[in-house]
């Protein structure tokens, strides 16, 4: 659900967001990445993966951040969908198929074209200067997709004219594809891998902060 409307003691209409849509959040805020209507618009999105806890993302008129009630979360970049940070962590090792995995919601492809998976942003806590700013970047992240580990400039390799290869060198150059292919998914595959190891580290120590936990899904 996009968003709920219950109407105040003043009688005005309070609207209550709580997609996990992040394009369908910006439609509350302005060109500035500042919200339309501060005064009746709350920011309520559950983590749609525990559904324990809202992620950090909210207007301090209406709800103050607490580690109690409030989680640091992720933007998966090809579809816009945000959950917590640890919960799609956690989603990536155990809940989707590590060599394509995929988003919880539409299930879209977190790889890029290139096969590399995206880098995730944490976000939040922030002020609300800050939380500005983080709102204009994931904005400008979902416009403009890159990926830094593909080259800015990479041949399409099935753009040569295989027509004008002999049956030896057509074969070379299927076999260098899937070398290439297979060395990308181990190398996922290694690094999901690492993920458990410092996930059952986190596990065993519940006390750990949380910009810890942000420090080590950046640096992946």
């Amino acid at each position: 659900m996009a968003q709920q409307q219950n109407q105040t003691s003043s009688g005005v209409s309070e609207v209550t967001v709580d997609t996990c849509n992040f394009p369908q959040i910006l439609e509350h805020f302005d060109d500035h990445t500042r919200l339309i209507n501060p005064g009746t618009t709350r920011l309520a999105i559950p983590c749609y993966i525990c559904q324990h806890k809202d992620l950090a993302i909210l207007n301090s008129r209406f709800d103050t951040y607490s580690r109690a009630t409030h989680e640091l979360y992720a933007v998966l970049p090809r579809c816009g969908h945000l959950f917590g940070a640890v919960c799609i962590y956690d989603w990536l090792i155990r809940g989707t198929d590590p060599r394509n995995p995929t988003c919880p919601v539409c299930r879209a492809s977190i790889f890029c074209g290139g096969n590399h998976i995206a880098a995730l942003e944490i976000y939040g806590p922030t002020v609300a200067d800050e939380q500005t700013e983080e709102i204009a970047q994931i904005r400008h992240a979902l416009v403009n997709i890159t990926c830094p580990r593909c080259p800015p400039e990479t041949p399409d390799i099935m753009m040569i004219d295989t027509e004008s290869l002999d049956l030896g060198a057509r074969v070379q150059l299927l076999e260098e594809e899937e070398r290439q292919l297979l060395q990308e998914r181990n190398h996922i595959r290694e690094e999901l891998m690492e993920w458990t190891d410092e996930r059952g580290a986190f596990l065993a120590d519940p006390n750990r902060a949380e910009e810890d936990i942000a420090s080590r899904l950046e640096a992946w």
